[in-house]
């Protein structure tokens, strides 16, 4: 079986990743501050999500192959970040829309 990964709220914290292992095992795999992941899309052998910093608002993470997490974005950090949502692999590339405040909701390919 192969590991699933999830998001979740542990007790004294906000929501993080977590992984569920083949061994029916769960481990919190991220401790970001208030990373809140949502949408987790596979595409091309990683897991893309949309998840929220601090500084710098919601941004597109991708959790690897490798199991590394890693901020792809950086867009409109002083207005509250990209917003990518409603992550879709569609014909080889995948398709999100975000939002900046110069050009409202657009469609992005990664």
């Amino acid at each position: 079986m192969a590991s699933t990964f999830f998001s979740a709220s542990p007790m004294a914290g906000n929501t993080q990743l977590f992984k569920l292992g083949g061994d029916q095992s769960v481990m919190q795999w991220t401790a970001i501050d208030n990373l809140s992941p949502i949408d987790l899309t596979e595409f091309d052998g990683n897991v893309w999500f949309n998840g929220n910093t601090a500084t710098q608002g919601l941004q597109l993470y991708k959790l690897g192959f490798d199991g590394s997490v890693t901020k792809w974005t950086a867009l409109n950090t002083a207005g509250g970040g990209l917003g990518p949502r409603d992550l879709t692999d569609f014909n080889g590339a995948l398709w999100f829309n975000g939002f900046t405040p110069t050009e409202g909701r657009q469609l992005y390919k990664l």
